[in-house]
């Protein structure tokens, strides 16, 4: 549905002193209060979209705890692994491990070559020897290799790192790896949940809560649901409400009620939201959309915004964007126009995904098995000076086909009546042919 529907009447539309005029009168009220009853009716935007009320920026950005330049990687390592939590961290690792050993007794006793006997006749972790293991865990993660064992291995002089060596047992390791513990064994835990709250921008992290499972027995119980609780009470502990700070989010935790509560906190928001959320506007989730059409609706200064993009049609709520389109270039260069709601969410959240980003940079191993003809695809690549087939779809051999591929040693068949000149002439007719 485009700002152009003619069934959009301009009588019908809200404008910019409506809900300006309803959020400042609502800027007093307590912390978890929901939006006045003034702005419970979506009402189309027809014409030009001014936006809300855009609050003064007041926060004071950056790390709030830092350490000076000059200061050591160890300072680092530290300022993050402070004692408290590596001596807990040695606690629980040598709680589950004795735990273990007391489990598994009879098997210890009737397998005397098990690495278990390395933990009884060693003893015991510290704190030291845990600060070491961090360290190894860190330096494998920059250095990959297919398994555990490698890292020890120093057969093979072309391969081998002598660091691990020198700096830790792999026996000893291999146990502290399977016995490390970030939890006490004696009380009952419950699933996990890996939510944690980052910049947008850079991936900075500002706040983290562990879940736990189920609610919180100190928390009391607040009608719009542990997902709305959460964001408040992680904006609240971060400092970050008040100050007028743009909140980026995921359906996960998106809701009506809770961006237009937000912005009563002079904090706006963006995220995409579930189609299930209670408040949204039936209209944009039932009309059918044809492509790079859009429905979009405002109630006071929350906009709804649903968007055909192609099979998909994303729904965006925002306290902060205008209606309408803006231009931009996409991957390939080309100016396409986008949702003002959509820009400013691809933008917002684009830090987000910095530090999966990162560790997905530094795995370097080959997940997926090359076959012989996409290694020497890869070969023919390099010697032809970037040439770059497309990828090739070739029939399943026959056994005389593949009985003559292991006779001549070549990853395919050779074609018949071919004058033999040039292997590389070969090969790239052969693939041009298989093309076909």
């Amino acid at each position: 549905m485009s700002d152009s529907e003619e069934s959009f009447t301009e009588e019908e539309s809200c404008t910019s002193e409506e809900y300006l005029s309803s959020s400042d009168d609502n800027s007093g009220s307590d912390d978890d209060a929901g939006v006045d009853s003034v702005l419970d009716l979506w009402l189309p935007v027809v014409g030009d979209d001014n936006g809300p009320n855009v609050f003064a920026f007041t926060g004071v950005p950056g790390p709030k705890h830092t350490i000076s330049p000059e200061s050591k990687p160890i300072d680092y390592v530290e300022f993050f692994f402070t004692i408290k939590f590596l001596e807990k961290l040695v606690t629980y690792t040598n709680q589950y491990a004795d735990a273990w050993i007391q489990r598994n007794q009879q098997h210890l006793r009737s397998h005397p070559l098990s690495i278990g006997h390395v933990w009884v006749k060693q003893g015991k972790t510290n704190l030291l020897e845990i600060k070491a293991f961090l360290g190894v865990v860190i330096n494998m993660g920059l250095i990959k290799k297919a398994s555990i064992k490698l890292y020890w291995d120093i057969s093979h002089p072309c391969a081998s790192t002598p660091w691990f060596v020198t700096h830790f047992n792999r026996d000893r390791f291999q146990l502290l790896l399977k016995f490390i513990h970030f939890t006490d064994i004696s009380i009952p835990t419950q699933q996990q949940l890996n939510k944690i709250y980052k910049d947008s921008t850079n991936g900075y992290l500002s706040q983290f809560e562990i879940y736990k499972g189920g609610k919180n027995p100190d928390e009391a119980v607040v009608a719009h649901g542990m997902t709305y609780n959460l964001v408040f009470r992680l904006l609240r502990q971060a400092n970050l409400l008040h100050q007028g700070y743009h909140l980026g989010i995921d359906n996960y935790y998106t809701s009506p009620q809770l961006l237009l509560d937000l912005y009563l906190h002079q904090t706006t928001a963006t995220g995409t939201v579930r189609i299930n959320r209670k408040g949204l506007p039936e209209i944009c989730l039932k009309t059918k959309l044809k492509n790079k059409e859009v429905c979009q609706y405002r109630k006071g200064p929350l906009l709804c915004v649903a968007y055909q993009d192609g099979k998909k049609k994303p729904v965006l709520l925002s306290t902060v964007a205008k209606a309408g389109f803006t231009e931009l270039r996409n991957r390939r260069g080309n100016l396409v126009m986008k949702p003002n709601v959509v820009a400013l969410y691809n933008r917002t959240m684009r830090g987000a995904i910095i530090g999966s980003y990162l560790l997905y940079k530094l795995n370097t191993i080959e997940r997926k098995p090359m076959s012989r003809i996409s290694f020497m695809m890869a070969v023919v690549e390099s010697l032809a000076g970037g040439y770059q087939p497309v990828k090739v779809v070739t029939k399943r051999r026959t056994s005389r086909e593949m009985e003559m591929a292991r006779s001549t040693n070549v990853p395919y068949p050779l074609p018949q009546h071919t004058a033999i000149n040039n292997p590389l002439d070969i090969t790239l007719s052969k693939l041009v042919q298989e093309k076909k």
